[in-house]
């Protein structure tokens, strides 16, 4: 298991002898957000393997052929590729440290798009591709940023991963409209070649930049080494990471143990990050597919795209601070509803084709969205101890990986078999509604506990 960098050492670093904020002059920008912007570049990046295909999928069916089976087996394979390399994503950093680990995983990223260039019409040859974009996801997505963010940042957690995770939007938005400009101009073969330089430029600002811990550049995390945060659901003070009170922290480690969710909160949880991979990653990179097959022009859809994007980049800081203010529980409760009744609209589409209901889905969509990327590490932290989260993190990350190597087939199969994707999205609705009410009993159940056990004390 990593060592978590909020269990303290032994010895006091000199930098400790700072102010109490451990951080620069205020003139100065934290070397922690520079952490972030990069880790956004990375997400960025990793988008354009995952629900960035969209746009290339659809190009792919359309201009080689390619069935809505063979088209989905593409994110089949780069999403089981994924989600094999996670099991061993922990102690993959242990050996490489974050900051070349993320390099190569970058570089494994560049290799996807240069292969997917080279491919032509064979359809094996984009499964080969898939290997290696399945291998940067697993190692360049949110396991690295969280555990940077834990590491850089006692204050303000949830809005720097959430600035991380905004990347997804980013790329979203960024992307789309100029990947379709590219395609239709230039061919797939310059989309996919762009891509690949992109990722090669992340791989060096990666290494140029990012840090595996504050004592490499000699000074402490964000907020200071000493940080009260608020309870993740009831806004309660809590020490870092732990999701307890207090009271409870000062009691000893036997509190602690004994206020830590039992195995079947972990096993509810861990059930509702797969269903953020099943209903997530799968319907994001099939709706260009999804609308197009109910007679609305690709450029338009390109435009909902970018505009699902623009909402989404500002969307996932609003869920930060959400998060940061309110806790993880309301934010995903408001969150996914909302992401609900987008998916919702996807499966209205075919009752209602129109550029109204596209609109509208996509908007609805950006807005609920965070919840798939940023739910799992939130509730990782919240229903982990400090020295457990990488541990707890990388389970959720499996379940969110399983869920995603699940649902990735069942638009193609459903399209093959009724004609279009809309139904699927009826499915993904209903399974992000289930995890709203499962998070939320989850997260009452948790307080239950951990108020019983501080009484006890």
């Amino acid at each position: 298991m990593m060592n978590d960098p909020a269990k303290p050492s032994g010895k006091i670093p000199e930098t400790e002898k700072r102010p109490a904020s451990g951080n620069k002059p205020d003139t100065q920008i934290h070397y922690g957000w520079f952490i972030a912007a990069v880790c956004t570049l990375s997400v960025i990046g990793v988008t354009l393997l995952s629900t960035g295909m969209s746009v290339n999928l659809n190009a792919l069916r359309s201009t080689m052929g390619f069935s809505g089976t063979q088209t989905s087996m593409i994110m089949t394979v780069f999403n089981a590729t994924a989600f094999a390399v996670t099991f061993f994503a922990d102690r993959y950093f242990e050996k490489t440290g974050l900051r070349t680990g993320m390099t190569l995983a970058a570089l494994s990223g560049a290799a996807a798009f240069l292969i997917y260039s080279l491919a032509g019409p064979e359809i094996c040859v984009y499964y080969a591709g898939a290997f290696f974009g399945g291998i940067a996801y697993a190692l360049g997505f949110m396991i690295p940023s969280s555990i940077l963010v834990r590491r850089w940042f006692n204050k303000s957690r949830a809005f720097a991963l959430s600035i991380c995770s905004a990347g997804t939007g980013i790329a979203v938005a960024v992307c789309s409209p100029v990947l379709q400009a590219i395609i239709r101009s230039r061919g797939l073969q310059i989309s996919f070649t762009t891509e690949a330089v992109y990722m090669i430029l992340v791989a060096v600002l990666i290494y140029l930049i990012v840090r595996n811990d504050p004592s490499d550049r000699n000074t402490t995390p964000y907020g200071g080494n000493a940080h009260t945060g608020t309870d993740a659901s009831s806004g309660n003070k809590k020490e870092p990471g732990t999701g307890s009170s207090p009271r409870k922290s000062i009691t000893g480690s036997s509190l602690q143990k004994a206020a830590a969710p039992g195995a079947g909160l972990l096993a509810a949880v861990f059930l509702m990050s797969v269903i953020s991979g099943m209903g997530g990653s799968p319907a994001t990179s099939h709706l260009a597919l999804n609308f197009n097959s109910v007679g609305i022009d690709s450029m338009k859809v390109a435009v909902g795209l970018s505009a699902y994007g623009i909402i989404l980049i500002g969307s996932k800081l609003f869920f930060g601070r959400t998060a940061d203010r309110f806790g993880v529980c309301t934010a995903t409760v408001i969150f996914g509803l909302i992401l609900s009744a987008g998916l919702s609209g996807c499966f209205a589409a075919e009752l209602f084709p129109t550029d109204a209901t596209m609109f509208l889905s996509f908007v609805l969509l950006g807005i609920g969205y965070p919840i798939v990327t940023l739910g799992y590490p939130n509730w990782a932290s919240d229903f982990s101890s400090p020295e457990d989260y990488p541990s707890v993190l990388k389970k959720f990350q499996l379940g969110y990986q399983l869920g995603t190597l699940a649902g990735s087939p069942i638009p193609g199969i459903i399209a093959d078999h009724a004609g279009g994707y809309t139904r699927a999205y009826l499915v993904f609705a209903a399974l992000f509604f289930l995890e709203v009410i499962v998070i939320f009993l989850a997260y009452r159940q948790l307080d239950r506990k951990r108020r019983q056990t501080a009484d006890a004390a």
